[in-house]
C-alpha cells in the first residue's frame, strides 16, 4: 500500500507536467525565531508530530531527520521528497499574507495542486490535533498510523495529508527511533533511482526552484496580485515543459489557441449556491421555484439536524415532517437557499430532528410557495404551502402515494401535473397520473397500458399541452430495446399508444417529452445506433402529427459521444432541449475529457445553435462548462429558464429574448 502522503505527490505529478512547484534553497533555511528543541522519535506519533512542526517552521533539516532512507540520503532525494511540502507551505503562507485571501482563492482556482489548502498553518495544526486519536499498529520493526478524521474533514476543514481510512504514514524502527520509511512510502529500493534519467526527480527539483523564485518575488513585493503570480508561474512552467518535452511544443501551442477560442464562446456563468456543512447527497438533484417577483428558492437534501440553524424560511411543523430516521447517521431533511435582491441567503434546514424527509417538487403560485415532501416510512406525500403573512407552513393535502424526486412534474399556470411510478425500483408496477388543479388534487389515475409485466426497470416522462392535456410517457426494460408508450390524459380519459421507431429506435429510456410551440407533443431522444453511425452523436427530435410521428430533426452532434440525460422544458413561445455529451475541452495547454451539458431551443421553425448551458463559477477568467448530469428547471413569467444541479444555479436561457436575437 502506498501511503496517502506519497499518493498526493504522485497525483500532483500527474497534473503538473508543467504546472509548477516550490523550492529548495530557501526552504532549507529554518525560521530563525523557531525555538530550538530536540525532537523525540520514541514512538510514531511523536515522530509525525515532529515532521509536522518542521514543515510549519520551514525547517528542512528537521523534516529530513524524521525519515529513514536506504543510502543515508547521499543522493539528496529527501531535499525534494520532503522539501516539496515545505515549498508548498511557504508559497501558501506567503501568498495568503502578502496577496490576501481573495488572491489566495484565485490561485487555488487556477491550480489547487500548487496553492494547496492542506499546506497552510491551519491545516497542519488541525492534523496535529487529530494525532491525539491516531491508532498505531506495530509489527516487529515496522508500524502504520491511521487517523480517525472528523465529519467536516477535508472539505470544510482542510488537513495536512487527509488519508481517509488508509494509513497516513508508514514507519520503521532504526536504532530505537521510529522514522518515516522512505522505501515503504515510495516503493524505491534505491533512493538515487529518483533522479534517474527519464524519471520525475530532476523535473520536480526544477519546478521547486521555479516556485521558490516566485515565492521570493511575492515576499519582496515584485508580484502584488494573483494574476501577476499566475502569469509568472505559467510562463516559467511552460518553458520547463518545453525543456523536458520538446516534441510537443507545437501541439501545446495549438491547444492554447483552442482553449482561447473555447473560452470566448458566449455562455452564462453559473452560481454555486451555499450549502455549508449541511449538504448530504449530491445524487439528489436540487429543486427550483421562482416567484413573479424574481425570488428564487432552491431546495436540496441536507443532513438531519437535532437543532436546525435559524432558518431563512419557517421550520416545517414536526407533524408534517415524517418519522425520525431508523439510522440517524443516514437521516435527511429538506434544506433551502434563497436568491433575493441579487444575494444568496445562508443555507437553512427546514426540519428539526434527524428525520427522513425528502423535498420532491416545489413551485410558486403567485408569491405563494408550494412544496411537496415525502418520507421513506410512509406511503404518502405532504403538500405544504408557505403562508407569507402568518410566516408558517400549512398542509394543503396529503397525497395517498409516495412521490420521489425522480418522478416527473410539470407546472402550467396554477396547475401541477405528476407522472409517478407505483411500486419500488425493483418491482415497478405501472405509471400513475395526478393533477393539482390549483385548489385540490385528483385521485391517482393508473395508466393501465403501462403495466410493467416483466417487472424490469421503469421510468416515466411527462409533458402538458396548452389546453391542459397531459402526455404521459414510459419505458419498461425488457431484453432488447424495451417497451415505450404514450398516453394522452384529459378530464380523466386516457388514450394510449405504443412509441415505436423502426428506423432509429430509442436507446434504453434516454428520452423526454415536451410540447412544441404549435401545441404538438414532441419527443427528444438518443437513438440506438452504432457508434460509427453518422447520426449516433446527434439528438433526435420528432413531433406528433395526428397518429404519426414526423421524421427526426437532428440537433447537436458535438463532442466524442452523446451521453444522454435528456430533458425538455418550454412555454407557449418556445421549447428548450438539453442533453449531455462527452467532449474534449482544451485547458492549460492540454485536454480535459469529461461530460458537459448542452442546450438548443426552437420557436417551432428553426433551432438555435447547440451550446453549453453555463460555465462554472470562476473568480478569474472564464470557467470550464458545467457537467450537470441531472438538472431541474423552472420557467418564470418572463420566459426565463432557471436551471439547478448539484450544487449550482444559472438562468440559462430566455425563451423569448434569446430567440428574438437568433
Amino acid at each position: 500500500m502506498v501511503p496517502v502522503r506519497f499518493r498526493f505527490l504522485l497525483s500532483w505529478l500527474a497534473t503538473m507536467v508543467g504546472l509548477g512547484m516550490a523550492c529548495i534553497a530557501h526552504a532549507q533555511k529554518a525560521d530563525p525565531h523557531q525555538r530550538k528543541e530536540t525532537d523525540s522519535f520514541s514512538d510514531p506519533i511523536k515522530t509525525y508530530d515532529a515532521f509536522l512542526r518542521a514543515i510549519k517552521a520551514n525547517d528542512l533539516p528537521k523534516a529530513r531527520a524524521c525519515h529513514t532512507i536506504s543510502d543515508k540520503d547521499d543522493s539528496r532525494t529527501l531535499d525534494v521528497i520532503v522539501g516539496i511540502w515545505i515549498t508548498f507551505h511557504r508559497f501558501s503562507e506567503t501568498a495568503r499574507s502578502k496577496l490576501g485571501n481573495r488572491a489566495w482563492a484565485e490561485l487555488q482556482e487556477w491550480n489547487c495542486n500548487i496553492a494547496r489548502d492542506e499546506c497552510t498553518n491551519e491545516a497542519i495544526e488541525r492534523t496535529r490535533s487529530y494525532l491525539k486519536q491516531a491508532v498505531v499498529t506495530k509489527k516487529n520493526d515496522t508500524a502504520e498510523m491511521v487517523i480517525k478524521w472528523g465529519p467536516k474533514v477535508p472539505f470544510e476543514e482542510p488537513v495536512f495529508h487527509f488519508s481517509e481510512e488508509s494509513p497516513i504514514a508508514v514507519f520503521r524502527q532504526v536504532k530505537g527511533d521510529w522514522k518515516l520509511d522512505f522505501r515503504a512510502e515510495t516503493g524505491m529500493e534505491k533512493a538515487a533511482d529518483f533522479f534517474k534519467p527519464g524519471g520525475w526527480g530532476s523535473m520536480i527539483r526544477d519546478e521547486m526552484q521555479i516556485i521558490e523564485k516566485t515565492t521570493l518575488e511575492i515576499e519582496r513585493g515584485k508580484l502584488t496580485t494573483a494574476q501577476q503570480t499566475i502569469d509568472a508561474l505559467e510562463g516559467r512552467l511552460e518553458a520547463l515543459k518545453n525543456k523536458y518535452d520538446p516534441d510537443h511544443v507545437k501541439e501545446r501551442a495549438a491547444w492554447r489557441q483552442k482553449e482561447k477560442e473555447a473560452s470566448n464562446v458566449p455562455v452564462p456563468n453559473a452560481t454555486d449556491f451555499p450549502t455549508g456543512s449541511l449538504a448530504w447527497a449530491s445524487s439528489h438533484c436540487p429543486i427550483v421555484a421562482v416567484a413573479p417577483s424574481g425570488v428564487t428558492y432552491v431546495f436540496w437534501v441536507a443532513k438531519g439536524q437535532e437543532r436546525a440553524p435559524n432558518p431563512v424560511l419557517p421550520l416545517i411543523p414536526t407533524e408534517y415532517a415524517f418519522n425520525l430516521a431508523k439510522e440517524p447517521e443516514w437521516s435527511s431533511a429538506p434544506a433551502v437557499s434563497v436568491y433575493r435582491n441579487g444575494v444568496w441567503s445562508k443555507p437553512a434546514v427546514l426540519v428539526e430532528g434527524k428525520r427522513q424527509c425528502m423535498p420532491v417538487f416545489a413551485w410558486c403560485q403567485g408569491e405563494s410557495l408550494h412544496l411537496l415532501v415525502s418520507g421513506e416510512q410512509g406511503e404518502f406525500t405532504n403538500h405544504l404551502v408557505l403562508d407569507s403573512e402568518q410566516k408558517s407552513w400549512k398542509r394543503v393535502a396529503q397525497l395517498p402515494v409516495r412521490l420521489w424526486d425522480d418522478d416527473m412534474f410539470r407546472q402550467l399556470g396554477s396547475t401541477v401535473h405528476v407522472a409517478t411510478i407505483e411500486g419500488n425500483l425493483l418491482e415497478a408496477r405501472h405509471v400513475s397520473y395526478l393533477l393539482f388543479n390549483g385548489s385540490e388534487w385528483s385521485k391517482p389515475l393508473p395508466i393501465k397500458e403501462s403495466e410493467n409485466r416483466y417487472r424490469g426497470t421503469m421510468c416515466s416522462r411527462l409533458a402538458v399541452g396548452k389546453q391542459g392535456t397531459a402526455y404521459v410517457g414510459w419505458w419498461s426494460d425488457k431484453s432488447g430495446a424495451g417497451i415505450y408508450g404514450l398516453a394522452a390524459v384529459r378530464s380523466g380519459q386516457v388514450s394510449a399508444t405504443r412509441i415505436e421507431f423502426a428506423d432509429k429506435p430509442i436507446r434504453k429510456g434516454e428520452f423526454d417529452l415536451g410540447v412544441a410551440p404549435n401545441g404538438a407533443v414532441l419527443i427528444a431522444y438518443q437513438a440506438a445506433l452504432p457508434d460509427e453511425h453518422a447520426d449516433a452523436k446527434k439528438l433526435h427530435v420528432r413531433r406528433r402529427e395526428g397518429e404519426r410521428w414526423t421524421a427526426p430533426e437532428l440537433i447537436g452532434g458535438e463532442g466524442t459521444r452523446l451521453h444522454g440525460a435528456i430533458r425538455v422544458f418550454g412555454n407557449d413561445r418556445a421549447t428548450l432541449v438539453t442533453w449531455v455529451t462527452n467532449e474534449d475541452y482544451p485547458v492549460d495547454g492540454g485536454i480535459l475529457a469529461k461530460s458537459f451539458r448542452r442546450l438548443a431551443a426552437t420557436d417551432g421553425k428553426t433551432w438555435t445553435h447547440s451550446r453549453w448551458i453555463a460555465r462554472q463559477q470562476s473568480l478569474r477568467g472564464k470557467g470550464v462548462p458545467e457537467s450537470a448530469p441531472d438538472v431541474q428547471a423552472a420557467i418564470d413569467v418572463n420566459g426565463r429558464v432557471h436551471m439547478v444541479w448539484s450544487f449550482a444555479y444559472c438562468m440559462v436561457f430566455n425563451l423569448v429574448g434569446d430567440l428574438e436575437k437568433k
